[in-house]
């Protein structure tokens, strides 16, 4: 690297950095803004933050960093979620009707008891999720649940077409489904 690449290297970093900042919020900052009305957060970073029993219905979150974070008891109705990062959260009890969560990260997260009905999850990750969770009439279209804890699931309706599930130890590709 030339000396005259350094500053442009540096200059790209301090404008990440400050994109980043620019996108991390308190708790308290967060919920403030909903209740007042803003419904824009996408790409905001929400790591390892307690987000329980709260109403985010209809927010955009897409792009949002919640990995680590609780977001139990929570409601995501509506809510743009797409390509954000849920990966290790708890989500037990979350509502996520109607929501998209399409290439979402959800990969080893506790989504005991959340409502996914009608949700779009085409292409998330749902690798070793606890997701004994209710999917009726979701778009699970290639959506990874390898590993993922399903046995008392439910999924009425849903469209598993090119999903991945680990059924013991036989893994399932569904490439369709017929009545």
């Amino acid at each position: 690297m030339t000396e005259q690449n350094e500053p442009e290297f540096e200059r790209d970093a301090a404008l990440e950095s400050a994109e980043q900042s620019k996108n991390t919020m308190t708790v308290k900052q967060l919920v403030q803004a909903y209740k007042n009305g803003r419904r824009d957060f996408k790409g905001i970073v929400m790591r390892n933050a307690e987000l329980k029993d709260l109403d985010f219905s209809d927010a955009d979150f897409s792009g949002a960093d919640f990995k680590l974070s609780d977001l139990s008891n929570s409601d995501f109705s509506n809510a743009n979620l797409s390509n954000a990062d849920l990966s290790n959260t708890r989500c037990r009890n979350t509502v996520f009707n109607e929501a998209n969560l399409e290439n979402a990260d959800l990969s080893f997260s506790d989504l005991d008891s959340a409502d996914f009905e009608s949700a779009n999850l085409i292409n998330a990750l749902l690798v070793k999720a606890k997701a004994n969770a209710l999917f009726d009439n979701a778009e699970l279209q290639g959506a990874d649940l390898v590993g993922a804890e399903v046995e008392r699931a439910y999924f009425n309706y849903a469209s598993l077409r090119g999903a991945k599930i680990r059924v013991g130890n036989v893994k399932v590709f569904i490439s369709s489904i017929e009545d």
